[in-house]
């Protein structure tokens, strides 16, 4: 019975050193590039939160990159919503900020929701002029552009998502990621940083729920199925 009792237990602490690596009990953890990656999202934020943040998230941090993904809430969640040249003000101080400080600043595209299964959060009102598809794809154009401007890298996660049914990448709100999702996220990401790349580099990645994680194991965390700890599962190519 004691040979059983404590085989039972080393399995046991088996697994919860598996799920502390990985957010899901007793799943294996998966390769780790080297790369310090850290899980800055905060829940219902836009991007003036994001910009009054900047310092104790960022710059505190003192990294080499960071990785900007804001908007949904800025553009279609009317309890958070930010005009369009306001949040262009916000990126592009945060965009300023970073340059100042010696870190290198990659910005991203937000992608549509399923509007056949969010309510736009709880508070649906038609816009006046445009559609919710609409309304994200001129806040996209302007990132694009912001970013051509400043001749910083942009991942355009609207771009790799367009194509894709729905469900392929969203949970059932119709908004947030499901791990699949979070896992293109990063690729979107990583195929802009990779080649600059040379291991062990720093990374902040800041932005609402969907950096965050919301409903994913590891939330708020690096680990799990969040896309910040997805990018730390992307092989770095080797520098021939």
């Amino acid at each position: 019975m004691r040979t059983e009792l404590n085989a039972w237990m080393a399995g046991w602490a088996c697994m919860v050193a598996l799920s502390a690596h990985t957010g899901e009990p007793g799943k294996p953890e998966a390769p780790d590039n080297g790369l310090v990656v850290i899980n800055k999202g905060i829940t219902g934020v836009n991007s003036t939160s994001l910009r009054d943040a900047f310092e104790r998230d960022v710059l505190n941090a003192k990294p080499d990159m960071v990785l900007i993904y804001i908007g949904i809430n800025d553009s279609l969640n009317n309890g958070f919503f930010v005009p369009l040249d306001k949040y262009i003000e916000n990126v592009n101080s945060m965009i300023e900020r970073a340059q100042a400080a010696g870190i290198k600043p990659v910005v991203c595209t937000i992608h549509h929701l399923d509007l056949t299964k969010t309510n736009l959060f709880g508070r649906r009102e038609p816009f006046p002029d445009e559609t919710p598809g609409e309304r994200v794809d001129r806040y996209n154009a302007a990132i694009r552009k912001l970013a051509a401007d400043r001749k910083i890298p942009v991942a355009d996660f609207e771009a790799a998502t367009a194509k894709l049914k729905k469900e392929e990448f969203l949970s059932s709100d119709g908004c947030h990621l499901i791990p699949a999702g979070n896992q293109l996220l990063a690729k979107t990401f990583f195929g802009i940083i990779a080649p600059s790349l040379k291991g062990g580099e720093k990374i902040v990645c800041i932005g609402d729920s969907i950096t965050f994680g919301y409903q994913n194991p590891g939330a708020g965390t690096s680990t799990g199925e969040t896309y910040p700890a997805k990018l730390k599962q992307q092989p770095i190519p080797s520098k021939k």
